[in-house]
C-alpha cells in the first residue's frame, strides 16, 4: 500500500501551526498569570476575593482586550486587584457568540 506524504502533511500542518501557537504564545502567558496569582495568594492568604463573569460582544482580540481592561479598571477603582482569569461555565458561555471569562479579584 502507497501512501501519500504530501498530502499527509498538508492535512497535518493546521495542527502543528495550532500546536506551535499554544506552545510558543498561549501556554506562557497562562503559566505566567497562575503564578502571579499564585504570589498574591501567598502573600495574602487571608485577603476577601470576589469574581465576576465578563461578557464579550465581539469576537476581535482587541475588543476583547479593551473589555478585560475596562473590567480590571473599573474594580481597581473600586479597591481590588486583578488577580486572573478563567474559563467561565460553558451553561453560560454558550448563549453568546463572543464568550466570555471568570475574572478573579481580591482586595488586600
Amino acid at each position: 500500500m502507497k501512501y501519500d506524504t504530501e498530502g499527509l502533511v498538508l492535512m497535518l500542518a493546521p495542527l502543528a501551526i495550532i500546536l506551535l501557537v499554544l506552545a510558543v504564545v498561549i501556554l506562557p502567558r497562562r503559566l505566567r498569570m497562575e503564578r502571579r496569582a499564585r504570589e498574591i495568594l501567598a502573600q495574602h492568604p487571608d485577603a476577601e476575593q470576589t469574581s465576576g463573569y465578563l461578557q464579550f460582544h465581539s469576537v476581535k482580540w482587541s475588543e476583547k482586550r479593551k473589555a478585560h481592561e475596562a473590567m480590571v479598571a473599573d474594580m481597581a477603582a473600586k479597591g481590588w486587584t486583578f488577580l486572573r482569569a478563567s474559563e467561565a461555565p460553558l451553561r453560560t458561555t454558550s448563549i453568546t457568540w463572543a464568550g466570555g471569562v471568570t475574572m478573579h479579584f481580591i482586595r488586600i
